[in-house]
């Protein structure tokens, strides 16, 4: 079977310094591939099968986030020997700073 997404993954917002990751399930006849990858520079995706031969495939996407930035895109390709599905999203990244900066006490 072609590979398809498992409901409507929706990706972690994340925050400069912190490490972030997201993950979503697949199904379809392994094995699967990524391909026409559209990411920052600071983002790793990967395909797994977390427990080996359960069935079980996963795209995982891990890194620390280095810039800020809104509907930051994330997009690929997942592939099999029986055909492909596209992933499309887009998380947001804050700064950390600013964002948790309530003010000064006296």
């Amino acid at each position: 079977a072609a590979p398809s997404i498992r409901g409507i993954p929706t990706m972690a917002n994340g925050q400069i310094g912190i490490p972030w990751s997201s993950a979503f399930n697949v199904k379809g006849l392994p094995p699967f591939t990524l391909s026409n990858i559209n990411k920052p520079s600071w983002v790793i995706t990967e395909m797994k099968e977390p427990t080996p031969g359960s069935g079980d495939w996963f795209v995982t996407m891990f890194g620390h986030p280095n810039a800020a930035g809104s509907t930051i895109p994330i997009s690929f390709d997942i592939n099999n020997g029986c055909g492909k599905v596209r992933f499309s999203g887009s998380l947001n990244v804050t700064d950390g700073a600013s964002a948790n900066f309530t003010g000064w006490i006296r």
